[in-house]
Order: structure tokens, then C-alpha cells, then sequence
């Protein structure tokens, strides 16, 4: 590194994974989570949701969805070189380069996980209808009509 981009002597360190997840949170991961439930609970038969509760949530991720891509749109914005000046303002600089692709990754991320969550909760929406449906079927048995 050159002496320009070191501060008082000493280079400059790179972004950590974990430094940009310290502050952008753990939303992929939660949103991972979260998705693995509602896979197993609608695989197993235990888990559905109302139709007007799925569309509901369903509508919330998309908004979502659409508001981490105005930002990836801006993503030029998070990744821009800011013209600082030298030495430390230099590195400076390149932190937020690196903290702006970080998050630009992480929003990619995230609407990975959304779009998933969002496929688990119409197949619980499926799931729903399909029990819903097989009761009122058995209510029809019971009283005799086919």
C-alpha cells in the first residue's frame, strides 16, 4: 500500500465481513430462517396460513423487495470514489467503496431470501386450501352426500 493510503504510518485495513454485517444486521440469515420454517411446517402438513394473511405478508416483501432496489439502482452512489484528498482521507474513502459493494451484495442477498420466503408462504397459502378443502369434503361425507 502506498504511503498515501496509510494513516500515520500504519496501512489501512480492508472492510471484514463481519464489520459490514455488524451494521447492516443479520437480515439474510433471519430471513433464511424464517423461510426453513415455513418449509418444514408446510412439508409436514403443520403449518398453513390464511390466504388474506399470506397476500398480506406476501405484499409486505414485495414492497420491501421493490425498496432494496431503488437502492441497488443507486448502487453507483454506495460504490462511488469520493474525491477526499490523500493519505487518510484516502482510505477513508476506500472503506466506503468496499462497505457500499458489501451492502450492494447484501441487498442482493436479501432479495434472494425474500423472493424464497415469498415462495414457502404461497405454497402454505396452497397448503391452507388444500386442508380447508378436505374438511368441508369430509363435512359432505358425514352427511351423506357425495
Amino acid at each position: 500500500m502506498s504511503e498515501e493510503a496509510t494513516s500515520w504510518g500504519k496501512p489501512a485495513r480492508s472492510l471484514s465481513s463481519k464489520s459490514v454485517q455488524a451494521v447492516l444486521g443479520t437480515g439474510v440469515a433471519e430471513i433464511s430462517t424464517a423461510t426453513k420454517a415455513v418449509a418444514t411446517g408446510v412439508a409436514s402438513g403443520t403449518f398453513s396460513v390464511d390466504p388474506s394473511a399470506v397476500d398480506s405478508m406476501i405484499k409486505k416483501l414485495r414492497d420491501m423487495k421493490d425498496a432494496l432496489g431503488e437502492i441497488q439502482r443507486r448502487k453507483q452512489q454506495l460504490t462511488a470514489d469520493t474525491k477526499l484528498g490523500g493519505g487518510y482521507a484516502q482510505a477513508i474513502s476506500e472503506i466506503n467503496k468496499q462497505f457500499g459493494q458489501s451492502a450492494i451484495s447484501q441487498i442482493t442477498d436479501i432479495g434472494k431470501a425474500i423472493d424464497s420466503l415469498i415462495e414457502q408462504l404461497e405454497k402454505s397459502r396452497t397448503s391452507y386450501r388444500n386442508v380447508d378443502q378436505a374438511h368441508a369434503d369430509s363435512l359432505k361425507h358425514l352427511n351423506g352426500k357425495s
